[in-house]
Order: structure tokens, then sequence, then C-alpha cells
């Protein structure tokens, strides 16, 4: 997908949120992830996971990890199931690591801005497209970054 404006659909997902510091944050995606991949086994991922930024503060931050799933599914234990909604957002891709995200997410922000674009209130968020489990090679990593737009219809 190309940057810049784009239209994303509804989905339905298992999600479990934390807060942690920024130096804490790989570890508790990972952890996430790994309480949301338990919470049932036999459910079905229709997308690639996606962390949402529901606070960023300078010495901590609020994700909520989401794993996109058959709206027929159930999670157990502390996992929730959510609908999340269609939206117009300004997307822009990553290329490579994770530890260069910020960088990246820094660009996004100033394009937002550069645009006249205005956040719509949503969380932003990182969708990880290629699994790292199955590409070493972290130059070929494509995580898109989405910022959720209010767009005024006339």
């Amino acid at each position: 997908m190309e940057n810049g404006l784009v239209e994303v659909e509804g989905f339905t997902a298992f999600v479990a949120s934390a807060r942690c510091t920024k130096t804490e944050l790989g570890d508790t995606i990972s952890r996430l992830f790994h309480t949301i991949a338990e919470s049932n086994p036999e459910a079905e991922m229709t997308g690639p996971p996606l962390i949402f930024y529901t606070l960023w503060e300078q010495d901590h931050c609020e994700i909520m990890a989401a794993m996109p799933v058959q709206a027929n599914s159930e999670p157990q234990g502390s996992v929730q199931k959510r609908e999340f909604p269609g939206q117009t957002t300004y997307m822009m891709n990553h290329w490579g690591a994770y530890d260069s995200l910020h960088e990246t997410w820094e660009k996004l922000w100033l394009e937002v801005k550069n645009l006249g674009l205005t956040p719509s209130g949503d969380p932003p968020y990182d969708r990880y497209v290629t699994d790292p489990s199955h590409e070493a090679n972290k130059e070929r990593w494509l995580t898109e970054l989405y910022v959720p737009v209010a767009i005024t219809k006339i």
C-alpha cells in the first residue's frame, strides 16, 4: 500500500491492554500478543496483529494489542473481543526493524500536520504486516503506521 489517505474496513479482534514505560514497550507487546494467542488457540486470524497507542506520555504509555479474528470466535480469560469500525486514516509504511519505528512516526505526524489533516481522536496504531518468525531479514519487515483522521464531507 502507498503512503496516503486510506479507508480502513471495520474488523473484529481479540484485545488486551497494558501500561508500561517506553523501554518496556517491546517486551510488553510480545507478552500481550502471547496472551491473546493463548486465549483461543483455535481462533483463525483474519489479518496482521496491531498495536493501538491509547496514551503516550513522557515516562510511560498505554497500549492495546489487537489480533483480528473471525466474528464468531470467542476469547478466554482476560482477553476481550472488540469490534473496530471502519475509518479514514493517513497511513505511512515503515520498512525495517522495530527499533526505528519512532523515526517513521515522527515523519508521519509531520506529514499529517503539513497536509492540514486533523486527527480524529481515535488512537494511532501500527499494523505488523511482516511476521519476523517467517522473515529473518529485518530490512524486509513491513509495518504500516496509521493516524485516524477527521474528514469533513461537503
